[in-house]
């Protein structure tokens, strides 16, 4: 982790217009995987919306998304629910179109997250039907299957929720 400090501080010390708007986004999100994983989520925040934009402004769309779809991540872990809400919504409706089904499973997983931290089951739950057939096309059923475990239990079917859980569990230690 030390090392990782000194290489933030060294690469935030190059920042400059100069090395181009492509390396100055790359630079932020670098600088966001740091904080969020150190546990700075307000400093985490900071930098990964200022990657976003930067990716936005030259061009970048799928990085901006990958990195937005991190961001709604780290709003929830802030507590930051109703933003993150918000942004996980937007991210949704823009990745429909796309043909890469991957960020948009994850996009789902994380707005399904916040809604029901936000106590709204039953657009989870929507979001969540959604997302599962594609859960197993990308391998994280386990983690779709602990989202419906949540929801499973906001909606009172426990027996459901205990059933999905160990699904989950099992899932996830099958795939190591």
């Amino acid at each position: 982790a030390e090392r990782a400090a000194i290489a933030l501080q060294e690469l935030r010390a190059l920042e400059n217009p100069s090395v181009g708007l492509r390396a100055l986004a790359v630079a932020a999100e670098a600088a966001y995987l740091y904080e969020h994983f150190t546990g700075h989520a307000d400093a985490a925040l900071d930098e990964g919306f200022r990657a976003a934009e930067r990716y936005r402004a030259c061009g970048d769309a799928d990085s901006m998304r990958r990195i937005q779809a991190n961001l709604v991540d780290t709003l929830l872990q802030a507590g930051r629910n109703e933003e993150a809400v918000a942004l996980g919504t937007s991210l949704v409706a823009a990745l429909r179109g796309t043909r890469d089904l991957g960020p948009l499973v994850y996009a789902q997983l994380n707005l399904a997250a916040g809604l029901l931290a936000l106590r709204r089951a039953a657009e989870a739950g929507a979001t969540l039907a959604e997302a599962w057939p594609r859960a197993y096309l990308y391998g994280i059923e386990d983690e779709c299957a602990a989202h419906v475990a949540l929801w499973s239990v906001q909606e009172a079917r426990f027996e459901v929720a205990l059933r999905v859980a160990g699904f989950s569990e099992a899932t996830y230690t099958q795939s190591g």
